[in-house]
């Protein structure tokens, strides 16, 4: 194998830097509008920009609650049907698209206890 051309170096630092310039640009988000994960988040990500690569972090007392990611259906039917997360402290990566996420605990999803996160 050969050495590699000044042009063919350059463009490696290029795709690099790029690579590594779009993992600096993810930000870390705090679900609720009071750093909990409770009743009151379907408008929380109203006003936000998320890119893929964000994550989101539920915090909340797996006692009470626990997050259960969900399709569109199981999101408007309020269905835990779904990846369970039950930490009381998990993180999310965003995907590029809309992610859905429900409390599966009985009731809480009907009482407000989901949202709908769309990433570019």
């Amino acid at each position: 194998m050969g050495k590699m051309s000044t042009h063919d170096s350059i463009i490696v630092i290029v795709i690099v830097t790029m690579l590594l310039c779009g993992f600096a640009e993810a930000e870390t988000y705090i679900v609720g509008n009071n750093g909990k994960w409770d009743s009151a988040v379907t408008d929380w990500p109203n006003g936000k920009s998320f890119k893929s690569g964000d994550v989101l972090v539920f915090n909340y007392d797996p006692n009470v609650h626990n997050v259960v990611i969900v399709s569109k259906e199981n999101y408007n039917s309020c269905i835990d049907s779904g990846k369970i997360l039950e930490s009381g402290h998990d993180h999310v990566t965003l995907t590029s698209g809309t992610s859905y996420y429900i409390c599966g605990f009985t009731g809480h999803c009907k009482t407000g206890m989901k949202m709908a996160v769309t990433a570019s």
